[in-house]
């Protein structure tokens, strides 16, 4: 069974005091606040945003997370680390990873239409040593899967994890012409990659 990509469900601002929540609860919370924010307003928005949606202080934000490079790490390495989690997932799929690998793309193409900012958050932390450590993670977890779906005989022989990345930002674009077309891209780069 493959997993959905999505984020912990962090406490609601108006329903849990910030002086009550447990360190991970305050950490998650900050998290949660910066994807709403930089999803809204770009990743130009203020950490004083940031900390508002949080129900903090900017003290309490930038303990946390130093500055706004490491809060996009964080936010970055969580979701290599979903996606390595969806991908391994979808290898341990019995009989038909090819239908693993395209239910998981979805999965991972469908969460970024709704947090387009991540992908210029990822080129903006990309000498970050642990976005690159979980980086690389995610492609070995990636290869893997696209390896057993090889195997399988339903991919396309030359597919790479490079094609992977190739469909993400693909769909991405999509989104930026016509915002509502984004799974006929995934389908068409999806039909590309099928074997034939």
């Amino acid at each position: 069974m493959i997993i959905p990509l999505s984020e912990p469900e962090a406490p609601a601002a108006s329903t849990s005091c910030w002086a009550t929540l447990t360190p991970e609860a305050k950490c998650e919370r900050v998290l949660a606040a910066a994807g709403e924010v930089f999803a809204a307003h770009g990743l130009e928005a203020p950490m004083s945003e940031v900390a508002a949606a949080a129900g903090s202080g900017m003290s309490s934000v930038y303990r946390r997370f130093p500055s706004k490079h490491e809060l996009l790490a964080a936010l970055v390495i969580r979701r290599m680390e979903q996606i390595a989690a969806a991908a391994r997932d979808a290898e341990a799929t019995a009989g038909d990873r090819w239908s693993a690998l395209r239910t998981m793309l979805h999965s991972i193409v469908e969460r970024q239409a709704a947090d387009d900012f991540m992908g210029e958050a990822r080129a903006r932390v990309a000498d970050h040593s642990e976005v690159q450590a979980a980086t690389r993670k995610a492609e070995a977890a990636l290869e893997r899967l696209l390896v057993a779906a090889r195997d399988e005989g339903r991919l396309r022989p030359d597919a790479t994890t490079l094609d992977l990345r190739l469909l993400f930002a693909a769909t991405r674009a999509a989104k930026r012409v016509e915002p509502e077309q984004w799974p006929r891209m995934l389908e068409l780069m999806l039909d590309a990659l099928e074997a034939r």
